[in-house]
């Protein structure tokens, strides 16, 4: 994904700067970005690493497409004397957001993860259930060191 990132964030840098033209690359990205997502979304336990790694990739590079040119739109948007301060508050914003949206997605997995656990064991699935939970079963703490 960071290599897809990287790539595509300086290629269109670079074309932008040789152009003057960025209205294309946030359209491409989204496209790019939402088809990583479909393939990130039909993965499975058979999925292999290299069809994971590509996955991830266009993924990568649908992202460095969006983002290089979200700061130059900023830049380009504002006077020179304010240049600083909107680059500032473009990523600060960004790191805001980024942060709201991982704490949003960490409490809808960690609220869904016991319901489809439980709804994911086999019926084959068989053991012992120690009643005194891990201390219990495998020994206290102190007796493992």
């Amino acid at each position: 994904m960071m290599l897809g990132l990287l790539l595509t964030s300086l290629a269109s840098g670079q074309i932008i700067s040789r152009t003057g033209r960025y209205k294309l690359f946030p359209i491409l990205g989204c496209g790019c970005f939402t088809v990583g997502l479909y393939l990130l979304s039909r993965m499975d336990q058979n999925t292999g690493v290299v069809a994971s790694s590509l996955y991830m990739f266009v993924l990568g590079v649908g992202l460095g497409m969006v983002t290089q040119v979200l700061v130059l739109a900023v830049q380009n948007a504002v006077e020179y004397r304010d240049l600083g301060t909107a680059t500032s508050a473009a990523t600060f914003f960004r790191t805001i957001g980024s942060c709201i949206g991982v704490a949003v997605f960490g409490t809808v997995f960690t609220s869904q993860l016991a319901k489809q656990l439980a709804l994911g064991v086999p019926a084959t699935a068989t053991g012992q259930v120690f009643s005194g939970g891990v201390e219990r079963a495998i020994g206290s703490p102190r007796a493992m060191s």
